[in-house]
């Protein structure tokens, strides 16, 4: 089984959802509190030692989504507000950057996380507790690391605080030798360990715990810091016997579930026997074993809770309300069904199909609350602290390489989702795998194998971030066998880290001094809003600059242009290292006139008469179409450089200006002799509408809602840009800007 391809948390919001089914997840956390406290004091330290980070890098591994997503962040900045209030932190403390990052699989629901992001640090921004210590823009950068934790996932020594709550209890992979062959069944009519499970099935599964955890352990061995801390939370069991009830018994239940209906002709048995869970709840003494093999942590502190399986039900409230001793048990049943469903329906599903799941789960609960009626039974949860003691190696670094870092941080703002949002990626690692070839001292090439590449892919938080993170496995795949003999480890593991960081370019996203090379293509004509001075209908029938619009409206577009981009260069010029680069493209103009067909003539222009054919036909009112303004500016070069100046902290390197037909450049046939002119322009301007469509059609359906009909607009639009194309061939300007920061 493929556990990294299929095993997610249930997405959205529904009965069967995680965010709604996470309870015991979140007493799990709820009891770690504490832990996590003490571990983040020892390594802050106090104003005894004097201790001072600059930045902290902290990551939860196997985030999830839903409501305890953002808990342990919450949960860090309560303690150290409380701390520092308290005088128990050194007061620079206050000003430390948090580089936070989440991690899950790649199919894990980020753009939930996403999503809720702004409303979190809205939150911290109006706490007058933390206004009070850390002023008005707390130093929080959030982004996400989607990929398995058993291996490499940040830069090393990049790490302080690592946090695992609820995941180190899956496995990478179903044990390999219990796969059944030539039809024989290893562990006939159970799913996971049980007390009629032969010696060699628990045995492999203890060795794939074992060469698990021995992975987890070596990989953030590299990139947490001398002292680091992790505090691992993971199911568990409280003796050497792995067959216990309370290791195993909601999969004995699980198992029986699945074999009535086996009974009842609904599932084969042969799918039963075949499908094995990749979990181990391990015992005190494995984790300790293995820790004291690796050698890279030193343990200080590990204990056990128990937990009821149903998170711990209010049952004082429950019984106000009227019901009986047997009916909150049946909730209880309920609940833990639920739970187990949110958690590990993406794997049963993938073997045994979807149609049984609702059936499933209700034989499942039905066999959890006879359980439950007899016995209280309880999780085992074990919760460490670790704090690593590995010797820091200093490298010499050649002196033909001294100005090359160790670590290149590279930020794709506006990275969107697609086909093109790992293309900056693939273009930087060919750029430095040619140069590193064309080297002919060996000492230089083997210089190229020990860099780290920190690629961030940022967008808004709506952004569709889910999809690019599932291209990732197959993209990783590509890369190992690009460049396995030059811009990998000794292991062949490729020294590239990507993650996302959701948020607006037009404020600050990444640590103070963390990148090398920036780049933005086609996103900073977007404004950060439309200019405030446009509310009323200055720009009667237009929605964007045009010819007969008045000159307010130029000077509110290009006043707002300037705002934005001066504060997109101060925010870099915080980020980027000093002699680090920023490439820049979007569209623009070549003349000082904002009213020229390059500038506004598409998009905008004829996208309004488009809108206005629906006024004259009554389907939407004309208010409508004047309170529309288009959070959008095409820039002369004369403005960019006076921005760049006025900013100073980057020097204009390079500026030029390049034309693009509307639609790309036509990819027609080779054989066209019979196509004519007006065929060529209509299949162009369907070509063009759908491009604009895709990129403006959430602006648009959020303004005009349902009054709008999107398909009529678009065909009305595609005759205009096909009416257009048949008599110019208009172009696109894209303006390109290289920049040095100082």
């Amino acid at each position: 089984m493929e556990v990294m391809q299929i095993l997610h948390m249930n997405k959205g919001n529904g009965e069967a959802s995680y965010a709604q089914n996470s309870k015991v997840q979140n007493k799990i956390l709820t009891i770690a509190k504490p832990i996590i406290e003490e571990a983040l004091l020892k390594l802050l330290g106090s104003n005894n030692n004097d201790m001072a980070l600059e930045s902290m890098g902290i990551a939860d591994l196997g985030c999830s989504s839903g409501p305890n997503t953002l808990l342990l962040i919450s949960e860090i900045m309560d303690v150290i507000r409380a701390k520092l209030s308290s005088g128990l932190l050194h007061p620079s403390s206050s000003s430390v950057e948090f580089r936070v990052f989440l991690n899950d699989l790649f199919s894990n629901d980020f753009n939930t996380v996403f999503m809720s992001l702004p409303a979190f640090h809205n939150k911290l921004r109006k706490d007058d507790r933390y206004k009070r210590l850390f002023g008005a823009n707390p130093n929080l950068f959030i982004s996400a690391v989607p990929g398995t934790f058993y291996g490499r996932l940040f830069p090393r020594n990049s790490l302080h605080f690592v946090h695992s709550s609820s995941s180190l209890h899956w496995l990478s992979q179903v044990p390999p030798s219990l796969d059944s062959t030539a039809g024989t069944a290893l562990n006939k009519g159970k799913i996971y360990i049980s007390k009629s499970s032969p010696q060699y099935v628990l045995d492999a599964y203890s060795l794939q715990f074992h060469k698990d955890f021995s992975m987890f352990l070596k990989s953030r061995a590299e990139e947490i810091v001398g002292g680091g801390r992790m505090v691992l939370s993971v199911i568990g069991r409280p003796t050497l016997d792995p067959t216990t009830e309370q290791s195993c018994y909601q999969w004995e239940l699980l198992a029986l579930a699945l074999m009535s209906m086996v009974s009842d002709g609904l599932v084969e048995e042969e799918k039963v026997d075949s499908f094995n869970a990749p979990y181990y709840a391990p015992c005190a003494e494995e984790l300790k074993s293995e820790l004291q093999k690796d050698g890279s942590f030193i343990m200080d502190r590990l204990e056990a809770f128990e937990i009821d399986w149903d998170g711990g039900a209010d049952d004082q409230a429950i019984t106000m309300i009227g019901f009986d001793h047997d009916q909150m048990v049946a909730r209880s049943g309920k609940r833990v069904a639920n739970t187990i469903r949110a958690v590990v329906e993406s794997m049963i599903e993938a073997h045994f199909g979807i149609e049984i799941m609702d059936d499933l789960f209700r034989r499942y609960a039905e066999l959890v609350t006879k359980h439950l009626l007899e016995t209280r039974t309880k999780y085992i949860n074990l919760c460490k602290i670790l704090s690593i003691t590995k010797p820091i190696i200093e490298e010499t670094v050649l002196k033909i390489l001294a100005h090359m870092p160790k670590s290149f941080g590279v930020a794709d703002l506006g990275c969107s989702s697609g086909p093109n949002s790992l293309l900056l990626v693939s273009e930087v690692m060919d750029v430095i795998h040619a140069e590193y070839s064309r080297l002919s001292e060996p000492s230089l090439q083997f210089q190229s194998s020990t860099l780290e590449f920190r690629v961030f892919l940022n967008d808004l938080f709506s952004n569709d971030f889910n999809t690019i993170f599932m291209s990732l496995p197959e993209f990783y795949d590509k890369f190992k066998q690009d460049f396995k003999d030059s811009i990998t480890s000794d292991e062949g593991r490729p020294n590239l880290f990507i993650s996302a960081v959701p948020g607006s370019f037009y404020g600050r996203l990444f640590p103070t001094k963390s990148l090398h090379f920036a780049h933005s293509s086609s996103s900073l004509h977007w404004l950060s809003q439309v200019p405030p001075g446009l509310d009323t209908a200055l720009n009667k029938g237009k929605i964007y600059i045009s010819k007969s619009s008045p000159v307010c409206v130029f000077e509110a577009y290009s006043q707002q242009f300037q705002k934005d981009f001066s504060v997109f260069l101060k925010s870099r010029a915080e980020e980027i290292v000093s002699g680090g680069r920023m490439v820049l493209s979007f569209m623009g103009r070549r003349c000082s006139d904002p009213t020229t067909e390059e500038s506004c003539y598409l998009q905008w222009e004829l996208l309004a008469q488009a809108l206005m054919t629906f006024v004259l036909e009554g389907s939407i009112e004309e208010e409508k179409v004047e309170s529309f303004h288009a959070p959008y500016y095409a820039p002369c070069p004369e403005e960019l450089n006076l921005v760049v100046q006025k900013e100073g902290s980057f020097v204009a390197d390079r500026l030029e200006a390049f034309e693009i037909d509307w639609d790309g450049g036509a990819d027609l046939d080779e054989n066209t002799d019979n196509i004519t002119k007006e065929t060529i322009a209509i299949s162009s301007g369907e070509r063009v509408a759908k491009t604009i469509r895709a990129v403006v059609e959430s602006m648009l359906e959020s303004h005009f809602g349902e009054d709008l009909m999107m398909d009529a607009l678009f065909q009305r639009y595609a005759e205009l840009v096909s009416d257009r194309l048949s008599k110019s061939r208009n172009k696109y300007i894209n303006l390109v800007i290289s920049l040095i920061k100082n």
